[in-house]
């Protein structure tokens, strides 16, 4: 079962609201993505396009233990205002989507990702080690809006510059797009 919110920001003002009741269930992980590889002959697609839920425009979120949605994530604060972002995403058979931020990010701020993912027909693709991506939650990054950070969601944008398959590195794409997770350790 997928769910529908309004807004990506009313979905992150929903998830501080939860984290409120102490008497309440915890709500499961739930996110979405979406993401646009170009490359050519060397990607093995001129344009590929794939998501798991849908972040913008419509804001459906897969479900951790629901349909066979798998998710997993945390967004937890620093002491220093900024916060640690990790989190993986996906659908047995699937489309998946693995991020782990290098360094804490800032809000409003940019910071280095590892990335991968399994898209179909496409197969897997990570960030390249020596070219890592970007993720932003930076007013209107990679064409995006609403992007924010706070305690267990984020809704952010993300470019890769080099998106290779580990196993044929001479494959290269880049590779754009969005996710959201929330309702992630770090309430």
């Amino acid at each position: 079962m997928t769910r529908r919110v309004v807004g990506a920001s009313a979905a992150l003002v929903l998830a501080l609201g939860a984290a409120g009741c102490s008497d309440t269930p915890a709500l499961p992980p739930q996110g979405a993505f979406n993401i646009q590889l170009r490359g050519g002959n060397e990607c093995g697609a001129s344009t590929t396009t794939a998501n798991l839920g849908t972040p913008v425009p419509n804001d459906v979120r897969v479900i951790d233990g629901e349909e066979t949605a798998t998710v997993t994530c945390e967004v937890v604060q620093e002491d220093n205002g900024s916060f640690r972002v990790n989190g993986s995403m996906g659908r047995r058979g699937g489309n998946t989507l693995t991020i782990g931020l290098q360094t804490p990010l800032a809000p409003g701020g940019s910071v280095s990702a590892n990335i991968s993912s399994f898209i179909l027909p496409v197969d897997n693709l990570q960030s390249d080690p020596a070219t890592p991506c970007i993720v932003s939650v930076e007013p209107g990054f990679n064409r995006g809006g609403n992007f924010g950070v706070q305690p267990g969601a984020i809704f952010a944008g993300f470019t890769c510059e080099r998106f290779v398959d580990p196993r044929s590195p001479s494959r290269l794409c880049e590779a754009e797009g969005t996710f959201i997770f929330e309702n992630c350790t770090g309430l």
